[in-house]
């Protein structure tokens, strides 16, 4: 912790970002050591100091995983979405958002926001996170039963990068 406060210091010095990396970095720290309680104002120092949309999306994230580790699932979804609004292109916001839906059993919603994330990492071409946003799309596809549309995306699925392999593990029982 003293490490952390020289960094701080330090940091103060310098521009605001550095300063909510810091922070953000103080906080992934002590949700390591399962400290969630104490994480929660370091973020939220973290997001104060975030001077760009981006670095204060990454900072909500944090602050939306603090959230549901400690079970405050509903704060969670609307931190995260509030992450989402500050910057729309990150897949891995839209995947928290699902698991959080899915975890509190309402399917609909999980499948609309990675349809949601799907369609803004297509348009911008986005490679990275689409893999991971395909694989997680069909899964709740397959557990809301909607096997034919599910069917349907497991080309584009595997086109984005998705294994064979993983298909069949998601599709299990309902080859392509």
């Amino acid at each position: 912790s003293q490490v952390l406060d020289r960094a701080i210091a330090l940091a103060l010095d310098q521009d605001q970002d550095r300063l909510s990396r810091v922070y953000q970095l103080k906080a992934l720290l002590l949700i390591d050591l399962k400290r969630y309680e104490e994480a929660i104002p370091a973020i939220d120092l973290s997001i104060m100091n975030a001077a760009g949309a981006t670095e204060k999306a990454k900072a909500l994230s944090v602050k939306a995983d603090i959230l549901s580790q400690i079970g405050k699932l509903e704060e969670a979804l609307e931190i995260i979405h509030e992450a989402i609004q500050k910057d729309p292109n990150r897949g891995r916001f839209y995947l928290f958002a699902a698991t959080i839906y899915q975890q509190r059993g309402e399917l609909e919603e999980a499948r609309d926001i990675l349809e949601r994330g799907l369609e803004n990492l297509l348009e911008l071409g986005e490679r990275f996170d689409t893999p991971r946003l395909y694989g997680a799309l069909l899964t709740v596809l397959v557990q809301l039963g909607e096997i034919d549309d599910a069917k349907f995306l497991a080309p584009d699925a595997e086109a984005s990068g998705l294994s064979r392999e993983k298909l069949r593990r998601i599709l299990g029982r309902n080859p392509l």
